[in-house]
């Protein structure tokens, strides 16, 4: 890896501090024989890159990532609306944080002390049994062991702040797959004085300490309390049965107030989310408000105005019913009449505008699919403004117009502002090194792939080594087939 520069302050530019280190907050997954990947060890960024050739195991790591996320923290207090839940905890937040407040778990009294440590494991139990449910459905097996590799193989992956202090791991032994999560140090915690709750019971003050201490840790070890949205790469596949799927779910409700119900099988695992966040946004009006709206403005600007050119949005269509529109300059057109372009981009733009929030996990299979190269470099400035506004951003792609284009972007934070205005780089489109991992996913000579990580550099940007190559051979084919023909002639 090429040597990190700390503080590194360009001529006649922004500064930008990067020390290339991974903060606290970031996870650390390591991955031993899990699907086709024999070897991972990936630092998550704000911004992770995967690269590599088809079935080699990127989208097995992001669906690995987003189940691991669903499970550690968002689905505490599952029922609550998000607002409710935000509130309850900032609530219970702040009795954490004021002194007159809190209480040394050591000196609690011992009925208290049990109470929390048995709310404790209850919640413990929970997050472990979220977690294979999650696993089994987002992967489609049975057993978490049926993701191994192979049956000789030794199975482990681990996920914390760092390779030495995990907060969960998952090894198997004795042919079954054990889960182990670590347990929040109480001895020298403070934890909010339960008689002094306020309006909250005792029982659920105890039940939300323990939740907070879990979220507090898991914090720590780069799982923060927020929620995840992953974008399938057969997003515009799915969204051409969206108007089925609605009509179906309507007909199947009517049909179970009936005498003789009518069951469907639910959709689980990506494709389920995927549409179930569709029917949430379905079943709220469509001026619902979503708070820190202004924090994407940026993004949206180029998804919308260079991409789409245009925007997508729930409608109430007289005849139809509710469905997704696309509203260009001189065209309104039912999404699943649109083109590729905007069928694949239609999740993105509307969750953007009605679900997603800084903070939030959002993994994107393929961003660059049905895009014209031009949109693909327009892409990439998407997710640097969006990991700029505070989300945190996956991406397997098989784009080099993609990578090279982040390349621009780290290259354009140590770039002298005049340079940088002339080429219409602003604050939000630049990427400090620190906040971009990139990963090959390569299968080349190895029993499994073997993940690397991709070396970058604030002078160089992104090293492009894997799809070089491929430019190389296909240059050489070329080259050869123009040589024999010059011959013959």
């Amino acid at each position: 890896m090429a040597s990190v520069r700390d503080n590194y302050e360009p001529q006649n530019g922004t500064p930008v501090v990067d020390s290339g280190r991974v903060d606290a907050s970031d996870l650390h997954l390591k991955v031993r024989n899990f699907g086709p990947v024999a070897l991972a060890d990936i630092d998550v960024k704000p911004l992770t890159v995967f690269i590599g050739p088809n079935n080699s195991g990127k989208t097995y790591i992001a669906k690995l990532i987003y189940g691991l996320s669903k499970s550690m923290t968002s689905e505490l207090n599952r029922g609550l609306s998000r607002s409710t839940r935000s509130a309850f905890r900032d609530y219970l937040g702040d009795l954490f944080r004021r002194s007159e407040s809190t209480v040394a778990f050591a000196d609690l009294s011992k009925p208290d002390r049990d109470s929390l440590n048995s709310e404790l494991e209850s919640v413990i139990s929970g997050i472990e049994q979220n977690f294979q449910r999650n696993v089994r459905e987002i992967f489609g097996v049975d057993d978490i062991l049926r993701l191994r590799r192979a049956e000789s193989a030794v199975f482990s992956f681990q996920a914390g702040s760092n390779a030495l202090s995990a907060l969960i791991s998952v090894f198997a032994e004795n042919h079954q797959a054990h889960i182990q999560l670590r347990r929040p140090s109480l001895d020298s915690t403070l934890v909010p004085a339960f008689g002094d709750a306020g309006l909250l019971t005792t029982e659920l003050a105890i039940r939300m300490a323990a939740e907070q201490l879990w979220m507090q840790l898991a914090d720590q070890n780069g799982f923060p309390a927020t929620n995840e949205f992953y974008l399938p790469s057969a997003r515009s596949g799915i969204l051409t049965v969206w108007p089925l799927v609605t009509s179906m779910a309507i007909s199947s409700l009517r049909q179970q107030l009936g005498p003789e119900p009518v069951f469907m099988p639910a959709l689980s695992g990506i494709v389920g989310d995927f549409l179930q966040h569709y029917l949430s946004l379905f079943m709220v009006a469509e001026s619902a408000p979503k708070s820190n709206a202004q924090s994407f403005e940026p993004a949206l600007e180029t998804l919308e105005g260079d991409i789409l050119q245009g925007r997508v949005s729930m409608r109430d269509i007289q005849g139809v019913g509710r469905r997704l529109q696309y509203e260009g300059a001189n065209v309104a057109l039912q999404v699943e009449s649109a083109s590729s372009m905007v069928a694949e981009l239609a999740p993105l733009d509307l969750w953007l505008r009605q679900l997603v929030q800084p903070g939030d996990l959002l993994i994107i299979d393929e961003p660059e699919a049905h895009l014209h190269p031009q949109n693909q470099r327009h892409m990439a400035r998407v997710l640097v403004r969006l990991i700029n506004a505070g989300v945190r951003v996956i991406c397997p792609t098989h784009s080099s117009t993609i990578l090279h284009q982040l390349s621009n972007h780290i290259l354009a934070a140590n770039a002298p502002d005049a340079e940088r205005e002339r080429l219409g780089f602003t604050e939000d489109d630049l990427l400090v090194r620190s906040k971009i991992g990139v990963y090959l996913f390569d299968t080349a000579g190895h029993d499994g792939t073997m993940v690397r990580q991709v070396e970058i550099t604030e002078d160089f940007g992104i090293s492009e080594d894997e799809f070089v190559a491929v430019a190389e051979q296909l240059g050489e084919e070329s080259y050869r087939l123009m040589a024999t023909e010059s011959l013959a002639t």
